[in-house]
């Protein structure tokens, strides 16, 4: 694989945290993943939470779909700060990140970042066969 670049997440804006408002699935959307498939490219996600509400919430986050299998929940209290939920996944073919909550629409925030990977192939004066 070739290198990783940090980029904010694609329904971010200028980097500011995603406020999510479904308290259903679909989620709200959060990040679309690059469309490259297979080894040829993934985004790393990196996400954090915070509750701002006055009780505690489950943050689902469906990554690339929404059955059992895509599911990452994260009980959230309080006033505790920001808490880590995906500590790096990997998610391609431009899949999509989103979240909803249990209730409170509006009260959870989620932050963090994408390092995208590209491949990267060599140089075409170095793409030859030896006779």
């Amino acid at each position: 694989m070739g290198q990783l670049r940090e980029i904010k997440f694609s329904e971010s804006t200028d980097g500011q945290p995603v406020n999510i408002v479904a308290v259903a699935s679909p989620g709200t959307p959060i990040h679309t993943s690059t469309p490259d498939t297979g080894d040829n490219g993934y985004d790393k996600l990196y996400v954090y939470a915070v509750n701002n509400g006055a009780v505690a919430r489950v943050l689902t986050l469906e990554i690339g779909g929404t059955g059992p299998g895509n599911l990452a929940k994260t009980q959230l209290q309080p006033n505790v700060g920001v808490v880590l939920c995906l500590p790096g996944t990997q998610l391609n073919n431009a899949g999509v990140l989103a979240g909803f909550l249990d209730g409170g629409a509006g009260e959870v925030n989620v932050l963090g970042w994408v390092a995208r990977a590209a491949a990267l192939g060599f140089p075409a004066w170095q793409d030859r066969t030896e006779d």
